[in-house]
């Protein structure tokens, strides 16, 4: 015998019963188009990199082939050390390139000029090699 008694209406069967439930269940379960992280590809092999942070070259990687910016400005360099010419990625976008020696991955953009003069990141960025932020955060990299 059963609990219930009563009738159900016919669209009963397609809503759930917990409509909060529900909604925070697609919020979890759907995938955004982008995210907060910018994502690096070399061929097919990819991985996140947080935002501000800037990598100074990618000696002993493969070829950078793609970027996704995320919620970044990405600014791409085509030298080492933030040199020579540069391609700025603006939030949301998806880029192919062959020519990626350093990139600056920043929540805001950034001033070019005096980062082409010093070589160096801005000093509220976290700056890293290649190999080196892949080593520590590009967990299957490891076992490669």
């Amino acid at each position: 015998m059963s609990a219930f008694t009563g009738t159900l209406p016919a669209n009963a069967a397609a809503a759930p019963a917990r409509p909060g439930l529900w909604r925070c269940l697609q919020k979890y379960l759907v995938k955004k188009e982008f995210t907060r992280t910018a994502t690096i590809w070399h061929s097919a092999f990819s991985y996140d990199i947080t935002p501000n942070t800037a990598i100074s070259n990618f000696f002993h990687c493969p070829p950078v082939t793609r970027l996704s910016s995320g919620d970044c400005y990405l600014y791409i360099f085509s030298r080492p050390d933030y040199q020579g010419a540069y391609c700025i990625v603006r939030p949301g976008e998806l880029v192919e390139t062959q020519s990626c020696q350093s990139l600056i991955a920043s929540l805001q953009p950034v001033a070019l000029g005096s980062v082409q003069q010093s070589g160096r990141a801005p000093a509220w960025c976290w700056e890293m090699d290649g190999p080196r932020y892949l080593w520590h955060f590009g967990g299957s990299y490891r076992f490669a």
